[in-house]
């Protein structure tokens, strides 16, 4: 038994299975992350990049 703390392996395979890892929680109800925010994006950039936003 060695020490796992630093073996690579374990660590891709955790990262990979645990579902606790929010980025798992994500992918099993269909939110990609990538591209959450794309409906907002439109909205937010004229809001924020008005006349009125840069003041």
């Amino acid at each position: 038994m060695g020490n796992d703390f630093f073996n690579a392996e374990i660590w891709e395979k955790a990262w990979k299975e645990d579902s606790h890892i929010s980025v798992n929680k994500n992918e099993e109800g269909c939110i990609d992350a990538a591209h959450a925010f794309d409906q907002k994006a439109p909205a937010f950039d004229k809001e924020v990049f008005s006349d009125e936003g840069r003041r």
